[in-house]
C-alpha cells in the first residue's frame, strides 16, 4: 500500500510531519499515515516520510519500505469511505512509533521521495481524468437517448430549446475535457521533458449527470 497521506495534512506534503531519522543501520519512523488504500491487505507500505526537516520537502523527503507487523505499526481504524462500511473500509489510518526497519529499505535515493511520488501519481491522474471523461460521455450519450424517446406536451424532449441548450453545454465540456487529458497522457514521451508540466484535466462530470437525473424524471 502507499502511505502519503496525513490528518493534518491531507496530501499537501508542506505540512507533512512523519518523519525518519537514521540511528545506525535502521530508519526510525514517528507520525501518523491518513487513507493507507488497502493495507489490511498489503505485505508492506510505502512511506513518503520528512528525512530531512531543514530543506523544503522537494529536497527532503524520503520513500521507506515498511513490512506490515513490523514494531510500533499501529492501524488505529480502517476507515470507511463512500460505499463502505463506516469503521470497517479498505483505507487504514496508521500511526508509527519508533517503527524500526532497515537503511536498505530506502527507496531510491534519499531526498528523492517527493519526485518518487510525482512519478507514480503522474498516471493516476491521467487515469482518473479519462475515466471522469468516460463517464460523462455515458452520461450524455443516455440523456441524448431520453431526450429522443420522451414525449410530453405534444413532442419529444429532444425539439425542447431548453433541453438542447444542456445537451450542447454538456457536449462541450466532453470535447474539451478529452483532448486535455489525451495531451496529459502523451507528454511524458515528448522529447523534450522540460515541456512536461504533468496537468491532467481534473473534470468532474457531477453537472452532466445532475442534467441526465433531471431528463430521467429525477427528482432533484
Amino acid at each position: 500500500t502507499y502511505s502519503m497521506t496525513e490528518p493534518q495534512a491531507g496530501s499537501d506534503p508542506n505540512y507533512f510531519t512523519c518523519q525518519a531519522h537514521r540511528d545506525g543501520d535502521q530508519w526510525v519512523i514517528n507520525g501518523e499515515k491518513w487513507f493507507a488504500s488497502n493495507f489490511r491487505y498489503a505485505s508492506f507500505a510505502i512511506v513518503m516520510v520528512i528525512t530531512n526537516p531543514d530543506v523544503p520537502v522537494y529536497r527532503g523527503s524520503s520513500m521507506i519500505l515498511v513490512p506490515v507487523g513490523t514494531e510500533g505499526l499501529e492501524v488505529v481504524r480502517n476507515v470507511g469511505l463512500a460505499g463502505e462500511r463506516i469503521a470497517d473500509g479498505d483505507h487504514a489510518y496508521l500511526r508509527f512509533t519508533d517503527v524500526r526497519v532497515p537503511a536498505q529499505n530506502l527507496l531510491g535515493e534519499e531526498g528523492a521521495g517527493f519526485r518518487i511520488a510525482q512519478e507514480r501519481l503522474g498516471g493516476g491522474r491521467v487515469h482518473h481524468g479519462m475515466r471522469s471523461v468516460g463517464m460523462a460521455q455515458r452520461a450524455l450519450d443516455m440523456m441524448c437517448e431520453r431526450a429522443l424517446s420522451r414525449v410530453t406536451k405534444g413532442e419529444v424532449l429532444a425539439d425542447k430549446q431548453f433541453t438542447q441548450e444542456k445537451i450542447a453545454d454538456s457536449y462541450t465540456e466532453v470535447e474539451v475535457g478529452f483532448p486535455n487529458d489525451y495531451e496529459s497522457l502523451l507528454s511524458p514521451y515528448a522529447e523534450n521533458k522540460e515541456d512536461y508540466t504533468g496537468t491532467v484535466y481534473g473534470y468532474v462530470p457531477a453537472d452532466i449527470i445532475t442534467l441526465v437525473c433531471v431528463k430521467h424524471g429525477g427528482v432533484i
